[in-house]
């Protein structure tokens, strides 16, 4: 963990340095804080709106943002926390002002339905229940799992209390969780204790 921890440390503060370039206007260092910042960021927007078309005009209204006020970070965010943070209120006004549910996608063909005759374990089983998730409850999922943020971290890019955040990851947890344990298959369990019972 302190390794990750580390490396994170180090990440944070080649992404300072390059915000400080950016404040200073260059756009050497805008550019690659964009490369390095740009796959998260279409992640989480992707998890907020499931809907493609949108994904690269909120990218591009929150690169601007950064670009146009990069002095707007506090001092203790992390960079990336503050630009998703950025790219979760570009894509919840987004949505609110196409009269879009946030947590339900528009195609239906967006939604596929869990295929339990599948093992749990596949990534497309997994990848299908979080889609049919609230849209908080993806993104807490997206944050903790794939980029490591702590509830302190998810509250500011869902914009609540981090008491609020820690529920709603809980939630999220619990969903998957028994998604895991409703299809769990006793060919597939490793050890006894995960074979339903």
């Amino acid at each position: 963990m302190s390794v990750l921890n580390s490396h994170a440390r180090a990440v944070d503060r080649l992404q300072v340095e390059l915000l400080k370039g950016v404040s200073a206007g260059s756009t050497e260092q805008f550019s690659l804080l964009y490369q390095q910042l740009r796959t998260p960021i279409v992640r989480l927007v992707y998890r907020y709106t499931q809907r493609r078309e949108l994904v690269e005009a909120i990218v591009a209204e929150t690169f601007a943002l950064v670009w146009e006020n990069p002095d707007a970070r506090r001092g203790g965010t992390r960079v990336l926390v503050w630009i998703m943070a950025l790219a979760g209120q570009r894509a919840r006004l987004t949505l609110k002002s196409r009269n879009d549910c946030f947590s339900t996608p528009q195609n239906s063909e967006t939604v596929v339905e869990p295929d339990k005759k599948l093992s749990p374990l596949r990534l497309e089983n997994m990848e299908s229940v979080v889609r049919q998730m609230q849209v908080g409850n993806r993104v807490s999922l997206e944050l903790a799992y794939h980029h490591g943020f702590n509830p302190t971290e998810i509250a500011t890019v869902l914009d609540c209390s981090e008491s609020v955040a820690q529920k709603i990851l809980w939630a999220s947890q619990e969903q998957l969780y028994q998604f895991l344990n409703d299809s769990a298959d006793v060919s597939n369990c490793v050890l006894k204790s995960e074979c339903p019972q």
